[in-house]
């Protein structure tokens, strides 16, 4: 185009000053192009119109020239500004050739001009605009991360505008699905402005009662969690007061229109975000969710759980995070019930999260009360899982340490328990006993399956005598608090029966383990409080159930000869420990042999022995009870536990031990033939004699040199008394 020439209404002086640089001779020109429009309507040349329009756009919008360009967008806002109340008829004429220009042309200053040219196109045409929304809000997002800040306080003006148009049309009202399509394609973007273009975007259509975005939050959601990990103040303000407002209109407004199954997978991978604000926000949303829609939420509690679970074990500093986590869990908790259980399907995925977790230190407390929750609510969709899950969890006990976690290891054996107590998994429990011997499942063959395979693993674990000192305080009793000491101990004498049987020959090393497997489980049995109402019933043997139990821990007890005595007394069979005190003489009196008699004298001082202290005084007992001390007095070389167990049997007054020698003895009520029981100990004895010299140990001497004596007892009061409770 010439600027030397008219271009069809327009003088040759009018296209110079569109085309000059200098703004005031471009005024100038669109003052003279106002008033040509004005004089077409006046004359009603509507074609004359559209005819100038046309070439303000073909002669110098579409110019190489950027002054030219600039003056074709000036002519436009005066030719809109001119027609007034009839520019919404010449809206393509308009609006579609300055937001082409907006959004495409690569010179910053015309796109300026665009801006400013947009702006007085839309204060004419008002609502006419929303059928182009979408092109001007590209327009306007491109502008928003425009390098040039001319152009982006430019554009906010624009943006500012067309938000009170949208608001204000009633006529024609923009379409959600057309906005939401456009902000979500834009929402991933990382530009600052964009994203405090989009936010402010949702938010004023949010906070109209015309526009519902919850039919279309499922959509938005993604992005607005992404934007609120913004870094910047400002960014982040407004996205979390846009989301908690969206959050609050959703509990209000209930949930039919809200999509849930489609904003549960995006809350459950923000709820694992890196960044702690975009975290916080979902795990809010997700507590907020559960109530909603609990239906959805149980169908998809696994992914929940797998998305709290990193939440759930974070250390002190996020406790805000962690406070967050545990009260949506307790409500995803919440949701298994028996009157509403999950699916199979949803059981399945929920038992591959707990298997894995049960894996991890950090998250198996989370883990074990999850289990507990499904065992108690809903056992039977838990069957076709049991031979999966019992072996993870036995080998949380080898990997629990009474001394660093108590609480958990607690929790293990408490989750174990409830499988060993649940009816409905003992017929799928049955396949745990393959790892069982035979004979052990004869022998307990009225017990829960899942019952005899915990007993076997623990038996094992006690097989190391590390983790015997380490965690078998803590495993017996807390087992026998939850399944009684009576199925526990008779299980684990039943497994020591079978492994160290008196017929067979056994590794010396083998030998040493059951040894020390016995002193430690009666040293459970004769201390722990929670035990008490166990040994009152073996001290009456009023019933042949408890008698069957104490008959089968003596001879279980008989590799430990320490431990078969405290037994005796234990039950009073006071004649039958005479008679097995006398066979010490034929035994190997043995250092770790010292120590436990070190501390069954320190125990007969006790409060737990109180009542044998008495029964020496019974005319009754005291015979046997006497002659058995006095025979055990002999046994021990003079040590400090030979002269505090003569310092007891010296109390006893002189008549009465007269009166002994008087009266006939009188043995108790015994419930084991006594011969075949010593000559059982007796066979056992000589089982751990043959293997310590199949091994090259040499014979120990009855008396031990002065400083291993003092040493043995030193050891045998420490640890006495610090079991006795």
């Amino acid at each position: 185009m010439s600027a030397d020439k008219p271009v069809g209404p327009l003088t040759v002086t009018c296209v110079k000053n569109l085309t000059d640089k200098l703004y005031e001779k471009r005024k100038t020109a669109a003052m003279d192009i106002e008033r040509i429009v004005r004089d077409y309507q006046k004359d009603g040349k509507e074609a004359d119109t559209r005819s100038l329009l046309f070439l303000l756009r073909s002669e110098f919008l579409e110019s190489a020239n950027p002054n030219t360009r600039k003056g074709g967008l000036i002519g436009l806002a005066a030719s809109a500004i001119a027609l007034g109340k009839e520019a919404p008829k010449y809206t393509d004429e308009l609006f579609r050739p300055a937001c082409d220009i907006l959004c495409n042309d690569r010179d910053s200053r015309v796109r300026y001009y665009a801006c400013e040219a947009l702006y007085n196109i839309v204060k004419v045409i008002r609502a006419s605009v929303i059928p182009h929304f979408s092109l001007l809000f590209a327009g306007l997002s491109a502008c928003a991360q425009d390098p040039e800040a001319t152009i982006r306080k430019g554009s906010e003006m624009l943006d500012k505008l067309l938000k009170e148009v949208v608001l204000d049309s009633s006529a024609e009202r923009l379409s959600m699905e057309e906005f939401v399509s456009l902000a979500k394609d834009r929402m991933y973007s990382e530009n600052v402005y964009v994203r405090q273009f989009l936010v402010s975007w949702v938010s004023t259509l949010h906070s109209s009662p015309q526009f519902n975005l919850l039919p279309f939050l499922h959509e938005l959601l993604d992005g607005l969690l992404l934007i609120l990990g913004d870094e910047r103040p400002e960014i982040y303000r407004m996205t979390l007061e846009l989301l908690d407002q969206l959050l609050g209109d959703l509990e209000r407004r209930g949930s039919a229109e809200a999509d849930f199954t489609g904003m549960i997978n995006i809350i459950a991978q923000h709820c694992v975000s890196r960044q702690e604000p975009v975290r916080q926000a979902a795990l809010r949303w997700l507590a907020q969710l559960i109530p909603l829609c609990p239906d959805t939420v149980r169908g998809h509690a696994a992914s929940f759980l797998q998305a709290l679970l990193p939440s759930l074990v974070l250390p002190a500093p996020a406790a805000r995070l962690s406070e967050l986590a545990r009260g949506a869990n307790d409500l995803l908790l919440g949701l298994v019930s028996r009157e509403q259980p999950p699916s199979e399907q949803s059981v399945e995925a929920l038992v591959s999260v707990l298997l894995h977790a049960c894996a991890s230190p950090p998250s198996l407390p989370v883990a074990l009360v999850w289990l507990r929750r499904l065992l108690s609510q809903v056992p039977a969709l838990l069957s076709r899982h049991v031979t999966s899950l019992f072996p993870v969890l036995a080998n949380t006990l080898a990997e629990l340490s009474a001394a660093s976690a108590p609480d958990a290891l607690a929790d293990s054996l408490a989750t174990l328990a409830a499988l060993a107590e649940c009816p409905e998994l003992a017929e799928a429990g049955q396949a745990l006993l393959e790892a069982v011997p035979e004979t052990l499942r004869q022998r307990l063959a009225t017990e829960h399956p899942c019952f005899v395979r915990l007993v076997h693993e623990i038996f094992k674990l006690f097989r190391s005598r590390s983790k015997l000192t380490d965690s078998g305080h803590a495993i017996v009793t807390c087992l026998s608090r939850l399944l009684t000491p009576q199925r526990v101990f008779s299980a684990l004498a039943l497994h020591i029966l079978h492994a160290f049987p008196a017929e067979a020959a056994a590794d010396s090393s083998e030998l040493e383990a059951a040894f020390y497997m016995i002193g430690a489980l009666s040293l459970i049995l004769l201390t722990d409080s929670s035990l008490h109402e166990f040994r009152l019933q073996l001290h009456r043997l009023d019933n042949q159930a408890i008698a069957d139990i104490c008959a089968t821990l003596y001879r279980a007890w008989c590799h430990n000869p320490a431990a078969t005595l405290a037994l005796c007394f234990l039950s009073r069979n006071y004649a039958h420990a005479k008679l097995l005190v006398s066979k010490f003489a034929d035994i190997e009196i043995t250092t770790p042999l010292l120590i436990e008699l070190d501390k069954l004298i320190q125990l007969l001082e006790s409060p737990i022995f109180l009542y044998v202290r008495l029964d020496l005084l019974n005319p009754d007992c005291s015979p046997d009870l006497t002659g058995c001390l006095f025979g055990l007095l002999m046994c021990l070389p003079q040590t400090e536990a030979f002269h505090q167990l003569h310092r007891r049997l010296s109390c006893l007054p002189p008549l009465h031990l007269q009166h002994q020698q008087q009266q006939p003895q009188v043995h108790s009520n015994w419930l084991l033939d006594c011969d075949p029981s010593l000559e059982q100990f007796a066979q056992i004895q000589e089982l751990h004699r043959q293997a310590r010299l199949s091994t090259g140990h040499s014979r120990q001497p009855q008396t031990l040199p002065l400083s291993l004596v003092l040493t043995t007892s030193t050891i045998g009061r420490t640890q006495s008394a610090s079991n006795i409770r």
